[in-house]
């Protein structure tokens, strides 16, 4: 019985050629695609949009843009993984970063604010100190702490963030950099 499980199992595919497979459009390709990259590809997707439903859509999307644009990627450049990867992470990124998808979040009541990181203790370079993120946080000025929150907790661009506050883009880039250098200070 297990010689009749190990013959039925697909060859393993050496990334070129999955690459060949790929570039002549062989439904084996996409079948070897799916069943060898999918789990991890969804798991890359689900880290990043937080949602299930929404993972396993742009997964659908990161494995047609793989078929569709597999002449895109470059042996030279890196693996093959790596180049999904990188598709993957993107089409996730600008998915969190769309306004449909905020707006889905607060619905949802997934709207994540600097209060409601996680208090767990950060060891400060090695020292018996510990502070939690949301202390560290609250070492910043407001505005610091602002343009932080909205832009790695609810995926604002800095010119979408200086369009909500009001003020010029290279001041809101200004305060990220001062803030991370604040908190940079704290932990080291």
């Amino acid at each position: 019985m297990e010689t009749i499980l190990l013959q039925s199992r697909p060859k393993r595919l050496s990334e070129p050629e999955l690459v060949v497979l790929l570039r002549t459009q062989k439904p084996e390709g996409i079948t070897y695609l799916y069943h060898h990259y999918a789990p991890t590809l969804y798991g890359i997707l689900q880290q990043v949009v937080q949602a299930h439903e929404m993972a396993e859509e742009l997964l659908q999307d990161t494995l047609y843009k793989i078929w569709s644009r597999i002449d895109q990627y470059d042996p030279q450049k890196g693996r093959l993984f790596t180049w999904m990867r990188n598709l993957a992470r993107n089409l996730a990124l600008d998915a969190v970063r769309s306004k449909g998808y905020r707006n889905q979040m607060v619905t949802m009541g997934a709207d994540v604010t600097w209060e409601e990181v996680p208090k767990h203790p950060i060891y400060l370079g090695g020292v018996q100190d510990q502070l939690s993120v949301q202390e560290l946080l609250r070492l910043l000025k407001p505005y610091q702490r602002q343009v932080l929150e909205l832009h790695y907790w609810q995926g604002y661009s800095y010119k979408e963030i200086a369009e909500q506050v009001g003020v010029p883009l290279p001041t809101v880039k200004s305060w990220a950099r001062k803030a991370l250098i604040s908190l940079r200070k704290h932990v080291r």
